[in-house]
């Protein structure tokens, strides 16, 4: 029973060498790459960005869209505290509750995709764990970016050729 206890004693020592190692890596790699590592935290900002303005695009041209056809936009407040303090009329709950739903799905899934994205940051020490990285957030962009460039590309196109 006594050897099973030293055992495990030399395991927990054995553990915390190696957490020790891999933050002594993590910051040693951290210096070598630092532009890399930069130039991924500006990718990933700028996901974020092109995602909320391929939706505000899409938006604007959906509210567009309903001027073109002859029909008056109206505007709804979504928020009901925002109606009431200033006298602004509310939307329907049957209107408000899907989009306010969709806008909180969208935050909690950038929240998650942004904690997974820092806690790879803060423990990536080799160069495979990097370039996993590196291709992750190279797929977002593109798919992301492509999103934007579209939705911005249709709009220059209304907006010119009407």
């Amino acid at each position: 029973m006594k050897q099973y206890h030293e055992l495990l004693a030399k395991q927990e020592t054995v553990k915390a060498e190696i957490k020790a190692e891999k933050l002594r890596l993590h910051k040693e790699f951290m210096k070598t790459h630092a532009k890399q590592v930069r130039v991924l935290d500006i990718l990933v900002i700028l996901i974020i960005v092109m995602n909320w303005g391929a939706l505000l695009i899409t938006n604007a041209m959906v509210e567009r869209k309903a001027a073109i056809a002859g029909e008056v936009p109206e505007y709804v407040e979504l928020n009901p505290v925002q109606a009431e303090a200033n006298n602004w009329n509310y939307a329907p709950i049957e209107v408000s509750k899907p989009v306010v739903q969709m806008l909180l799905r969208q935050v909690i899934a950038w929240a998650i995709l942004g904690g997974i994205y820092l806690h790879n940051r803060k423990y990536v020490y080799t160069e495979e764990m990097f370039f996993v990285m590196i291709y992750i957030i190279a797929f977002y962009f593109l798919v992301l970016g492509s999103d934007f460039i579209n939705d911005l590309g249709f709009l220059i196109g209304k907006v010119l050729f009407r």
